[in-house]
C-alpha cells in the first residue's frame, strides 16, 4: 500500500526530462511553423515554391555551370521545359517543344513543399518512344515518373526537384 502511494505521488510530479523534450519541441515548431498555424505554414511554403513560377526553364542535370554559361540561349530555344497551369495547389511540367513529342507531369500540392507528381503512362511511353519495349521496361519508367516530390526554389530563377530520392532535377529559368 505504501508503495502504490509514493508510485502514484512520483507519476504526478513533474518530470524534468519531459519539461526538456517539450521546450525542444516548441523550439522545433517555432522554427519551422514560424509561429503560424499549419494551415498558414502550408500555404507560405506553397506560395514560396509557386511564385511566378510558369514560363520556360531548363534542366541542367547534364550540364556544368560552365557550360549553362555558354550555351544558355541555344539551350532555352531548343531544350526547355513550359511550366504552366500553375494554380494555387500545384502545376504542370511539359517537356519537349509544341509540334514534337510532349510528356507532361503534374504536381500537385501535398503538404509544404511536398508534392505528389503523375505522368499519364501512354503519353510517357509515346514520349520515350517505348512502344517495343517490354512491360517491364515499361513500368519501370512509370515508378520513376509518378510519386512524391519535394521542390525547393533557391532563388527567383532557380528550381529543384527531388523526385523519389532520385538526383534532383534542377531548373533554370530562361529569359523572356
Amino acid at each position: 500500500m505504501r508503495f502504490l502511494a509514493l508510485l502514484s505521488i512520483g507519476l504526478l510530479s513533474a518530470s524534468p526530462a519531459f519539461a526538456f523534450d517539450a521546450q525542444k519541441l516548441d523550439n522545433t515548431i517555432a522554427v519551422f511553423r514560424s509561429g503560424t498555424t499549419a494551415e498558414g505554414y502550408i500555404v507560405h511554403n506553397a506560395d514560396r515554391v509557386l511564385a511566378n513560377l510558369g514560363g520556360h526553364w531548363f534542366g541542367t542535370v547534364t550540364f556544368s555551370s560552365s557550360d549553362v554559361e555558354t550555351a544558355f540561349e541555344n539551350l532555352c530555344r531548343k531544350n526547355y521545359s513550359a511550366i504552366n497551369e500553375v494554380g494555387p495547389n500545384g502545376f504542370t511540367i511539359v517537356q519537349g517543344l509544341e509540334g514534337q513529342r510532349q510528356l507532361q507531369t503534374r504536381y500537385q500540392l501535398m503538404n509544404g513543399n511536398v508534392y505528389s507528381f503523375t505522368t499519364p503512362f501512354d503519353e510517357l511511353v509515346n514520349y520515350l518512344g517505348l512502344g517495343p519495349a517490354s512491360d517491364v521496361v515499361k513500368r519501370r519508367q512509370a515508378f520513376f515518373s509518378n510519386g512524391i516530390a519535394t521542390i525547393n526554389r533557391v532563388d527567383e530563377d532557380t528550381l529543384v526537384i527531388q523526385k523519389n530520392y532520385q538526383m534532383p532535377d534542377i531548373y533554370v529559368r530562361c529569359p523572356n
